[in-house]
């Protein structure tokens, strides 16, 4: 049953990665799966720790210069952080090697939203999950 379910979350993850490179609606969708997937990839996350974290960190901070895409870039930020405050809870121990690289991330989301006089609900969010990662950590 393990080697099972080691295969299958080795084809979850190649699949989800493969999304979080496409346009923003499929990278939106990427980005909810592997939040999703979390709780059942453990086989696989000692192999993947340093994808799954730095996707997220990436996908934490994706941008669109097109306006029309505020709302699934929220979600895919959203999404990003939520799922890094997942694996902070499900793989404590597997997220060591990353802190710095995912402190300087969340640092600059927390001084954006700080300093956000536009639009600060774009940044509430994210700041949030950021603060909820280093809380559970």
């Amino acid at each position: 049953e393990e080697i099972l379910q080691e295969k299958h979350s080795q084809t979850i993850l190649g699949a989800i990665f493969a999304c979080l490179d496409k346009e923003t609606s499929v990278r939106m969708r990427g980005a909810d799966a592997l939040l999703n997937s979390i709780g059942f990839i453990e086989p696989q996350m000692e192999q993947h720790a340093a994808i799954v974290v730095r996707k997220c960190l990436e996908l934490a901070q994706f941008t669109s210069a097109n306006p029309a895409e505020r709302e699934m870039v929220d979600r895919i930020n959203n999404s990003a952080m939520m799922c890094l405050v997942h694996a902070a809870h499900e793989y404590y121990t597997k997220l060591r090697p990353f802190a710095e690289e995912i402190w300087n991330v969340t640092k600059v989301i927390l001084e954006q939203a700080v300093t956000a006089n536009v639009l600060p609900s774009e940044t509430a969010g994210v700041a949030l999950q950021s603060l909820l990662f280093w809380g559970a950590i």
